[in-house]
């Protein structure tokens, strides 16, 4: 093998990757089954199950649609549930996306988590809408997968999330008809209330067959009142379970005189009241302190909650708070789910009605106190998943909260709840609580960094910036700019996000912070690095630099001197950039950071590229990739192992480049990444060539 410009064997430090390679693992092709259990006490829809058997086993060339339409409480979602139960044998994935709560219902932010659910790092797909969907189809191409949708409020939405393969299947739900689907070949369902024989069998099945023994008529009535909707005749049921001594005889008396009493209304709204009437008596008979847990939650933003915040909201009051919400789980007004507790949308419609009877300041007061129980939690997830960043949160805010074992473990549980969180940002600054909105925004700073959920994101700090403005805080207004900003910037809206820049330097400005001066900066330089300034962006992450020094901030430091590499490195200028890279690679060490450290690296193998010392950049490359390796971020070792790539070919080490090929090939693969179809492709030359 030839020397390089140094006289160096590149082959030795290519063997040298063995090991490294060795240790990358690519994302395991495990079954994927995001959908919940469906209920236990769910009973007929039998023609439903019979109709998306068939078309599970029916050859076809398309995937099939089956869309069901039906009002609120007719138990869309847990017929959804059921029928994917019942077709499970024939998928080996299925992922359950419900559009109510993904913010703001934004396709892009739909797909980019059906995307995540089927393992694409969605850092590798561009964030418009065609490019999500092209993704989408790629990865779903001839694979045997079941999309749930649930929450759907038009045809474009269920087409838009239809897979690329005719193995596949979508069953979507939604309260409007969906007949613009038949014309594209989808079967289409009305989810009508249960007849009078299932809505018995299903009451049965909670006080069983002896307790309504002779009472069919008045079982009959009561399922014509409510219009067979499941959930009614459960909360009925319950009601029925709470007074032994109660006919339902009587209770269906007393609810038709409740209906009878009110105004008349529309029959879809008409549905809701009969439902009202039934909430309401059931209300009447509950438990005072179940009760008073049912009215509170009414009365607080999103539909669910980890358990430490609805402790929180009734700290002031003697209830058992455990003891309340088993209540309420086993009466069906409240559902268990990962981490904590959800409120079906008809039943919180209630919940939220009778909670504003509640006296006004016990209300806010119980509301402030969960609103900052989501705060310090979403603080103390921030603090696990990265300790040292620069903040304007107090950072002694998340004392007190449940400690998180580790940055994964910190991770998911924004994850689990960062749709609920957008809800309590925006209820936060509804009630008055500037500060604790944009507080919260900030902690999501890692979730939104690295989820690319970029509507969400958005709107989120379009709240916060707000927030921060009627509070009159310049240091917080000039950060949530920023970090709006660079939302903007992943998007590629720049003008957006130079508005945003412009506005959070006048703001620093006035403040007389140099840590936030510092921090301002930084963005404004990745501002200018999008626009290709590299000279600008160099002059901008200087002056940041020489902040950061007088401040002693090691890791705005090495930040500021990673980005100057990048920036020298693209202006020609190869020994400073290779000082300001060893310089930030040095302060980054130690502080756990190993993310940056590899990036880091992989911006010094670059500049080793330029200067022809090969032999140095792959030595770069494979530590990058010792550092990136235990990490699990696809992206992370994509990049240091596409240039070993291109190195060893530019050395004529046909054996090495196929190692690197090859271990490409098995992470493309893994996640349908597009890219491997060139991968193939060169393989397939280097095999002709006789490199392997």
């Amino acid at each position: 093998m030839a020397a390089d410009g140094n006289g160096s064997q590149p082959g030795r430090a290519f063997d040298a990757s063995e090991p490294v390679l060795n240790a990358i693992r690519p994302p395991a092709a495990a079954r994927i089954w995001t959908v919940s259990a469906p209920v236990g006490n769910f009973v007929n829809r039998t023609e439903l199950v019979a109709a998306v058997t068939a078309l599970a086993t029916t050859p076809r060339s398309r995937p099939p649609v089956l869309a069901i339409h039906g009002v609120p409480g007719s138990g869309k979602t847990s017929v959804l549930r059921r029928l994917a139960d019942a077709v499970e044998e024939y998928f080996d994935h299925a992922i359950e996306l419900d559009l109510e709560q993904i913010p703001g219902g934004a396709m892009a932010d739909v797909l980019g988590s059906a995307l995540s659910d089927l393992g694409v790092d969605l850092a590798a797909v561009p964030p418009d809408l065609r490019s999500r969907r092209s993704r989408f189809l790629a990865v779903t191409d001839r694979r045997r997968v079941l999309v749930l949708v649930d929450g759907a409020t038009d045809a474009a939405q269920i087409s838009q999330l239809t897979p690329n393969s005719s193995a596949a299947m979508v069953i979507a739900a939604g309260n409007i008809r969906l007949d613009d689907l038949a014309l594209d070949g989808a079967t289409v369902r009305r989810l009508g209330g249960l007849d009078a024989e299932h809505g018995l069998e299903l009451m049965s099945t909670i006080l069983g067959a002896d307790r309504l023994a002779g009472q069919n008529d008045a079982v009959d009535r009561l399922v014509t009142l409510c219009s067979g909707s499941p959930l009614g005749l459960k909360i009925a049921a319950r009601q029925l379970q709470l007074e032994p001594e109660l006919s339902v005889e009587h209770l269906v008396a007393d609810l038709e005189s409740r209906v009878h009493d009110a105004e008349p209304t529309p029959a879809r709204a008409g549905i809701r009241h009969s439902l009202t009437a039934i909430f309401d008596s059931f209300e009447d008979v509950m438990r005072k302190d179940v009760a008073m847990t049912y009215r509170a939650l009414g009365t607080v933003p999103a539909d669910r909650w980890p358990k430490e915040t609805i402790t929180a909201l009734l700290a002031e009051t003697t209830v058992d708070v455990g003891a309340a919400l088993s209540e309420l789980v086993r009466l069906d007004l409240l559902q268990l789910t990962d981490g904590g507790y959800r409120m079906l949308s008809l039943v919180r419609s209630h919940a939220e009605r009778a909670g504003w009877s509640t006296d006004t300041g016990l209300r806010d007061a119980g509301r402030a106190r969960m609103i900052r129980s989501w705060r310090s939690l979403a603080v103390a997830a921030d603090h696990a998943v990265q300790r040292d960043r620069f903040r304007v949160t107090p950072t002694d805010l998340e004392a007190g909260s449940p400690a998180f074992a580790d940055a994964q473990d910190a991770m998911r549980w924004f994850e689990t709840w960062h749709d609920a969180l957008l809800e309590v940002i925006v209820g936060a600054a509804a009630q008055g609580l500037d500060t604790e909105a944009w507080q919260i925004f900030e902690a999501c700073w890692p979730f939104h960094t690295s989820h690319n959920l970029y509507h969400e994101w958005i709107k989120a700090g379009t709240v916060a910036v707000e927030s921060a403005e009627r509070s009159a805080d310049r240091r917080a207004e000039a950060r949530m700019r920023c970090y709006r900003a660079r939302a903007w910037m992943e998007q590629g809206d720049l003008g957006q996000a130079e508005a945003d820049i412009q506005a959070a330097t006048e703001l620093s400005n006035i403040a007389d912070d140099r840590a936030l001066r510092a921090s301002v900066l930084d963005f404004e330089g990745q501002l200018r690095a999008r626009y290709g300034d590299a000279a600008s962006a160099l002059a901008v992450f200087d002056e940041s630099l020489r902040l950061n020094e007088e401040l002693g901030d090691r890791r705005g430091i090495a930040l500021q001197s990673q980005f100057r590499g990048r920036c020298l490195n693209q202006l020609g200028r190869y020994d400073e950039a290779l000082a300001a890279l060893n310089r930030a690679e040095q302060l980054i060490t130690g502080l756990g950071d190993h993310r940056a450290e590899s990036r880091i690296l992989h911006s010094k193998a670059l500049v080793f590229r330029a200067l022809r010392r090969s032999d140095d950049a792959v030595e770069a490359l494979n530590d990058a990739l010792r550092r990136a390796a235990p990490l699990g971020q696809t992206t992370l070792v994509v990049a240091p192992l596409e240039l070993l790539r291109h190195l060893a070919q530019e050395a004529g080490d046909a054996v090495a480049e196929t190692s690197y090929l090859t271990k490409l090939q098995s992470i493309f693969a893994a996640t349908d990444d597009p890219r491997g179809t060139a991968v193939g492709q060169r393989l397939t030359e280097l095999g002709h060539l006789g490199g392997t």
